[in-house]
């Protein structure tokens, strides 16, 4: 007999998971830093996949560790991350140190004065939600890469938000499988974020890496679309590693694009774009499902 649910549980599930959303302002500032501290485009290439390797190497421990202490305590999963999180919050205050100082005490805004930009801001934003709209609109290499952006992780966010009812409802996947796909899903992610996004987009260039990893998602979806046995999805897997080249690539492209004092600002515009797609995605393609 399953364990009755509270009356209460669906909306502060819902609460929660918008105060998530809120907060989701993570990788925009993660990449800001790397943009502020590693100056060599090449170098920040580099950074930028290191930085989302880990997502990928926490996506694959986070889904068995989760199923094993669920197995415990369901309770323990919160716990443990509540633990994680106000570690992270001691490492950043107290060890890492602030990217717009330097140890001689001046600051990373008076470098590169002299150096060439394919765009400057506008600073007098109030930075409602709106703005970031404004933002993307405003300029047009902007606006190219927030098309972009927003059709590819509208369909990203599709395939995430509906890929273990999926998996679940046509391929009869149990529990450990499914633990098993999203680890290889996030396995993928730490080596194509780790490796090979620090050869191809240097190699290729931020353009045709985006093709590439454009052409990788396509498919992706083909073969989720046309798949009829579970092991089908772990192809998915596969394609995934050329795809991961995508977000990188615009990111890479964007904060070598403009001033190195309105990089935040520009990241934060396509992470606005991107933060839009978590909600269309699933909302238009879960009700497909």
């Amino acid at each position: 007999q399953r364990d009755a649910v509270h009356p209460y549980a669906v909306t502060v599930f819902i609460v929660l998971l918008s105060l998530s959303g809120i907060f989701s302002s993570t990788f925009t500032l993660v990449f800001a830093y790397i943009s502020d501290t590693v100056r060599q485009q090449d170098e920040r290439v580099s950074a930028y996949g290191l930085a989302l390797a880990t997502f990928g190497l926490s996506f694959t421990i986070g889904p068995m560790a989760g199923g094993y202490l669920a197995q415990t305590n369901k309770q323990y999963v919160f716990l443990s991350s509540l633990i994680l999180t106000i570690v992270d919050l001691a490492y950043i205050y107290f060890i890492l140190p602030e990217s717009r100082i330097q140890q001689d005490g001046s600051t990373f805004d008076s470098l590169n004065k002299s150096s060439i930009s394919l765009m400057t801001l506008d600073h007098n934003f109030s930075w409602n939600p709106w703005d970031t709209l404004k933002l993307i609109t405003a300029d047009p290499f902007l606006r190219k890469v927030g098309q972009v952006a927003f059709l590819y992780y509208t369909g990203l966010w599709a395939l995430i938000s509906t890929l273990s009812v999926y998996a679940v409802r046509r391929f009869h996947l149990n529990p450990e499988r499914l633990g098993e796909l999203m680890s290889a899903l996030g396995l993928c992610t730490m080596v194509a974020e780790a490796v090979l996004v620090r050869v191809m987009v240097p190699l290729l260039g931020e353009k045709k890496a985006t093709k590439v990893g454009l052409v990788s998602f396509a498919l992706q979806c083909v073969v989720l679309g046309f798949a009829y046995e579970g092991w089908h999805l772990f192809v998915c897997a596969g394609f995934s590693l050329l795809g991961n080249l995508v977000y990188p690539s615009l990111t890479s492209l964007v904060s070598g694009s403009v001033e190195p004092d309105a990089v935040g600002e520009a990241l934060g515009a396509v992470n606005g774009i991107k933060a839009l797609t978590e909600g269309i995605g699933p909302l238009v393609f879960g009700s497909l499902m």
